[in-house]
């Protein structure tokens, strides 16, 4: 049996893998690449304007298959398709089965990150409910040169994590911090 231990090396920001047969030294974001992508599998709602307007739709894509790259599940993943609202219509959901589907879905998730910068009647329902649930949820606002701002209701509620970011890769970041910390 080979014991092993996962060790941090502060002179060059490396963490070592010894074990009684070798040692491998990988820079410590590499590491924590890989063990993010084994450990964090957390179920995650989704939320993204729908019917409120679909000009954020790209990006909701990009944070979406950026969290299932470092191994999330997305229990509400069709939020970032095209064809979001031509599939409820094709497969015949009722607007009460898909209320019933969304809010199954967010009772079993563990945390929630939503897209807000299109406004939603929607998002901000499921938000109430995310928070009335004690749901982590984070907030992705992202800022605009004509001055609008994020709802005073949600910038100002102390349960939610709030990022405003300026580009995709700021709002990824934020994204990839929020999921490492425990949501159970």
């Amino acid at each position: 049996m080979i014991s092993s231990k996962l060790k941090y090396i502060p002179s060059c920001s490396l963490l070592g893998w010894e074990s009684n047969e070798h040692v491998v030294q990988l820079p410590y974001h590499t590491i924590l690449d890989v063990v993010k992508r084994v450990l964090v599998n957390v179920e995650v709602y989704f939320c993204g304007s729908i019917r409120g307007g679909r000009d954020d739709r790209p990006r909701y894509e990009a944070i979406v298959k950026h969290m299932q790259a470092a191994g999330c599940a997305v229990l509400t993943e069709h939020i970032a398709r095209v064809t979001v609202t031509g599939e409820e219509a094709k497969d015949g959901m009722t607007d009460v089965e898909i209320y019933e589907k969304d809010m199954a879905w967010l009772r079993e998730s563990e945390c929630v990150v939503a897209e807000v910068t299109t406004p939603s009647l929607g998002v901000g329902y499921e938000l109430g409910q995310a928070e009335a649930m004690g749901k982590p949820v984070l907030l992705l606002f992202m800022r605009s040169q004509d001055g609008k701002r994020l709802s005073a209701m949600l910038s100002g509620n102390k349960s939610f994590e709030v990022c405003e970011y300026a580009a995709l890769p700021e709002a990824l970041g934020r994204v990839d911090r929020f999921l490492a910390r425990p949501c159970r």
